[in-house]
């Protein structure tokens, strides 16, 4: 495997591009991200292509429960359910 080596003047000059272009300043996203939201799924996170068939359907991972999570998230969450049947 060859070793790192340093940008080139183009690649150097479109990363400088980018960084100036993008608003790095603003952490709003990296907060948000934090947290745990990214953004709410529209259709409840139904997502079909433009046939109109579904290639996306986030209520099939119900099943995952954050173990981290309290009964009350839980709730809050549309009842989903921990292993063992508590809701």
């Amino acid at each position: 495997m060859s070793e790192p080596r340093d940008a080139t003047p183009v690649t150097a000059a479109a990363n400088a591009a980018v960084r100036k272009a993008l608003p790095f300043g603003d952490t709003k996203d990296f907060e948000d991200v934090a947290r745990g939201l990214i953004a709410p799924l529209p259709d409840g996170g139904v997502i079909k292509n433009a046939d109109g068939r579904v290639v996306w359907d986030l209520s099939k991972y119900s099943f995952v429960v954050d173990e981290e999570a309290s009964l009350a998230d839980v709730g809050k969450r549309g009842g989903h359910r921990f292993p063992g049947g508590a809701a």
